[in-house]
């Protein structure tokens, strides 16, 4: 009777056993799985707190491209520099603040995800006789969040090179326009000047030395070698087209700013006339060739020996470009006194 007490008892006893180690498993898994996704959200708040840096600094390089674009007289066509009342420059330092609270936020995530990682570790230390865990499913889980991951750190890709797209693009407003637009009349700054004064060249008898007044405050001297072809009182107090983005040069000891535009063959040179109407400054445009003159002609580039072969006279004596007129809206043609079909240079 006693023995079959005992065998009862310890019956029992394994079968409460086997409840609380079937318990124990379950427990286990949960915890496992719980530590994966926990440590998963970690890392997904890491990551998003640095997604949302890169999206803090951009703006604040957004802001200071349009401030130096606006700074450098860049028009905002989509009108960034007016979207609130707020100074720009305030708006610029709140978000480097917004970035500083970001960075601290993220030293914060990390130092839990190490709190996480340790738990985890201790989680692993349990029982050695623990039963082997759904592996097939927490691997699927954890492919799943890596996929996630891997979604998140692309995006921060995506991030980064649109801040190096930013900054590209706001050292290309400092450093100016590019000379790598197509060579055209439109890339010269032809204006209309004033003779007030000319001599004859100190040290070479086939140069005229002018002062030409062109509207900027001040005069600006001209050296041309027109000795052979207009008479020196022709040359005094007259109006002319001048070339004025040409690389300042010295000829014969004399810096030359500009150049007098003419008609010209191998016998005979005539200065282009501009309309009765112009005034010093006016600019010389072809309608068909509209754009902004480069400040300065880089000589490397020989746009206006590109350009030139182009530049002519038709039937009526008109200048053109390519067959279209030089005008001065609304004011006139720039004409040459009596050459036709001739260059102009």
């Amino acid at each position: 009777m006693e023995v079959t007490d005992v065998l009862h008892r310890l019956e029992t006893r394994a079968s409460k056993a086997s409840e609380i180690i079937e318990l124990l498993d379950q427990q286990i898994r949960e915890a496992k799985k719980a530590a994966i996704a926990q440590n998963t959200l970690s890392e997904e708040i890491r990551l998003r707190e640095e997604n949302a840096l890169l999206r803090a600094e951009i703006e604040v390089w957004k802001q200071r491209l349009i401030k130096a674009e606006c700074k450098n007289g860049v028009k905002q066509y989509h009108n960034f520099c007016m979207r609130t009342n707020e100074p720009k420059h305030t708006k610029v330092s709140h978000m480097s603040q917004q970035i500083f609270e970001k960075q601290g936020k993220l030293k914060e995530s990390k130092k839990a995800n190490e709190k996480h990682d340790a738990d985890n570790k201790s989680t692993k230390s349990g029982p050695s006789d623990e039963r082997q865990v759904d592996n097939k499913s927490i691997k699927s889980d954890s492919k799943s969040i890596k996929s996630d991951n891997k979604s998140i750190k692309s995006d921060n890709k995506s991030i980064k090179s649109d801040n190096k797209s930013i900054k590209s693009d706001y050292k290309s407003t400092k450093s100016g326009p590019s000379d790598e637009r197509q060579a055209d009349v439109s890339r010269l700054d032809f204006r209309v000047g004033k003779i007030i004064s000319a001599k004859k060249h100190p040290d070479a008898d086939s140069l005229y030395v002018e002062e030409v007044d062109l509207g900027e405050g001040k005069m600006r001297t001209v050296v041309s070698g027109l000795v052979r072809f207009v008479p020196l009182e022709a040359m005094q107090n007259r109006a002319v087209v001048l070339l004025c983005n040409l690389k300042p040069a010295k000829m014969r000891g004399v810096l030359s700013e500009a150049m007098v535009m003419c008609a010209s063959t191998s016998e005979k040179v005539e200065i282009l006339i501009p309309p009765s109407a112009a005034v010093p400054g006016d600019r010389v445009i072809c309608e068909e060739f509209l754009g902004d003159p480069d400040k300065e002609l880089n000589p490397k580039k020989k746009i206006f020996e590109q350009v030139a072969p182009d530049l002519k006279t038709d039937e009526e004596k008109r200048a053109t470009y390519k067959g279209k007129l030089l005008v001065i809206p609304g004011k006139g043609n720039i004409v040459a006194e009596s050459l036709i079909n001739v260059q102009i240079k």
